[in-house]
């Protein structure tokens, strides 16, 4: 692990994280590596498994409001390798959480596999209690 993050009028800084060789039951993961660096008002993150059942990989960008208390970002270069096949995303997702409130917003977007979508069409608003459409089909 190596990090620098400083506090003054804003925080900032970077974080990297490096992980190898996590065992369990049925689960072996070889390389886990997080990658993290910007200010509270312009970040990203990277995060990357290398493993056995499950791979993949995300990225998230965003920005934080400290008068608003919130939070948004975009959840982006999103794939999975699963025992089902690969799972990516069609295209970047939006998220908004207001800290507040205690919600977060979800935007539309699906999930792709060769032989199926799971999409989710409108946009999810979730807090204490929330609802989603959620469409799946074969291809």
């Amino acid at each position: 692990m190596e990090g620098d993050i400083k506090s003054t009028d804003q925080i900032a800084g970077h974080l990297n994280v490096r992980v190898e060789r996590i065992s369990q039951p049925d689960v072996n993961i070889n390389l886990v590596t997080l990658d993290a660096k910007g200010s509270e008002k312009q970040h990203q993150l990277q995060l990357r498994v290398q493993g056995e059942p499950v791979s993949g990989q995300l990225s998230l960008t965003g920005s934080f409001d400290r008068e608003a208390a919130r939070w948004k970002g975009t959840l982006s270069d999103t794939r999975f390798q699963t025992p089902v096949g690969p799972w990516s995303l069609n295209r970047a997702i939006a998220l908004d959480y207001r800290n507040k409130e205690q919600k977060i917003s979800i935007g539309p977007h699906c999930w792709l596999n060769p032989n199926a979508e799971l999409c989710v069409p409108q946009t999810i608003d979730a807090g204490a209690a929330g609802r989603a459409v959620v469409k799946s089909q074969p291809l």
